[in-house]
């Protein structure tokens, strides 16, 4: 004859629940060898007092419920427990104070909260284990918080699945309205792998998680190695995992491209023959090739590198780095320095690559490669930049502290020289002070004569 298989502790758990119920119905001690249920060792002893000291509140409510249910099927009308009044032993020198003189929210914090063992508690009460293991019935004990893949999950798991998880509702939800596992999983809560076993247990076929997911060869062909597309993207469209479209591709016989970032959208990708040359050479190939445009059309607005790194948030020597990269990639010098008495300005051939890139539609198609490296303002001019504040609150207050000595003395101010005012106009974009640099405006013109068109 076949048994079920226990799963390991459960034996153990009955047997010591059977002690807790006898001890509270007959009050028997359990150190006598002459009951059924007695210990047979010191370590069986420490076991048992393990399970009925951590026993939650609803456990030892639904063990109080069964021992109930035992006395009245029995036809016995009498309360599980009973103890004798107090002044009965009012003569009588009792061995510790009563239970109710014993202070419960110390022994929940001792115990619960602490995770003291019941000795050490009891010592710092000033009462022995027995008192304390007495008044422990008394202290509220929340439920444990057990993991997913836990014992007493899954057995809750398997009692709601037995109401739930029936052939009907397979048939009616997983065939004819042709939900997936992972809608199932989220309408009942039942983990897919969980409602896989139940489905197949009711004779429902399920695919296994290592059957291939059909992916169309052509498709995939003309997606991967037309189109260049990588496999990110085809497994998002798909709603797949990037996996999935990898094996798909390895069943199919379609060669992948080396890892990396030759398998980049950013490197992989053409732009259209209508887009100046001077963009596709600084975008195709590459990676940040829309940043560093967007930097030097927002960068151009400003007399110096230093105001424009300021507005942007960037150090200056990464911007100059960023200008010069684009430089080479394009293969022609773009701007100018700022000199003294002398703004920085854009080259010939700087005015018309951004001429070409206020053009609508590499405006729109710059915006989604490089959505956060577009200065605020009018198109065709920008704003005056922004001061970050930490360090126009340092400014602020240096200015507030220092007086100068114009100030302390009774004479007229000084006047401030030539470089300071040099100084301040290098803050000052070109449209506010009327500059004589080339100003490059988006409008509805055709681009200037020298940008090269393929």
């Amino acid at each position: 004859m076949l048994h079920r298989r226990r799963p390991p502790g459960e034996a153990r758990r009955h047997r010591d629940a059977q002690r807790y119920l006898f001890q509270l119905l007959t009050g028997a001690d359990l150190h006598d060898p002459r009951h059924a249920l007695a210990f047979s060792s010191a370590g069986d002893r420490s076991a048992y007092h393990a399970f009925a000291d951590t026993l939650t509140t609803g456990l030892r409510g639904a063990l109080y419920g069964h021992a109930a249910g035992l006395l009245r099927d029995l036809g016995i009308s009498e309360p599980l427990t009973w103890a004798p009044p107090p002044d009965c032993c009012a003569h009588l020198n009792l061995p510790g104070p009563g239970p109710d003189d014993i202070d419960l929210d110390a022994v929940g914090r001792l115990i619960i909260t602490g995770k003291l063992p019941i000795a050490d508690a009891a010592t710092r009460l000033g009462v022995t284990a027995k008192h304390v293991r007495l008044v422990l019935d008394r202290v509220p004990r929340p439920a444990r918080q057990w993991g997913k893949a836990a014992a007493p999950v899954v057995w809750q798991w398997q009692q709601r699945a037995r109401t739930i998880l029936t052939r009907e509702f397979f048939e009616r939800e997983y065939i004819k309205a042709g939900k997936t596992l992972r809608q199932l999983e989220a309408e009942t809560g039942f983990p897919r792998k969980f409602l896989a076993g139940c489905a197949r247990r009711h004779g429902i076929t399920v695919p296994a998680a290592s059957d291939p997911a059909p992916v169309d060869a052509a498709w995939l062909r003309e997606q991967y190695i037309t189109r260049q597309r990588s496999y990110t993207s085809i497994a998002a469209e798909l709603g797949v995992r990037d996996m999935t479209v990898i094996a798909a591709a390895r069943r199919h016989g379609i060669p992948s491209r080396p890892s990396g970032v030759h398998s980049r959208p950013e490197m992989i990708a053409r732009l259209g023959t209508d887009i100046p040359c001077d963009i596709r050479r600084a975008v195709e190939g590459g990676l940040k090739g829309w940043h560093r445009l967007r930097r030097f059309q927002a960068a151009t607005a400003f007399p110096t590198i230093e105001a424009a790194a300021a507005h942007l948030s960037a150090h200056q020597s990464a911007l100059v780095h960023q200008f010069r990269r684009l430089e080479r990639d394009i293969g022609a010098r773009l701007y100018h320095p700022s000199a003294p008495r002398q703004p920085m300005r854009p080259t010939r051939r700087g005015a018309a690559l951004l001429q070409a890139l206020c053009r609508p539609d590499i405006e729109a198609l710059a915006a989604g490669q490089a959505p956060d490296q577009r200065p605020s303002g009018h198109p065709g001019g920008w704003q005056q930049p922004r001061r970050p504040a930490a360090k126009a609150q340092k400014r602020t207050a240096a200015q507030a502290s220092v007086t100068t000595p114009a100030v302390r003395r009774s004479g007229p101010a000084r006047v401030r020289g030539s470089g300071q005012r040099r100084q301040d106009r290098s803050r000052v974009p070109l449209s506010a002070r009327g500059g004589t640099a080339p100003v490059v405006r988006c409008s509805g013109s055709p681009p200037p004569s020298s940008v090269q068109e393929s």
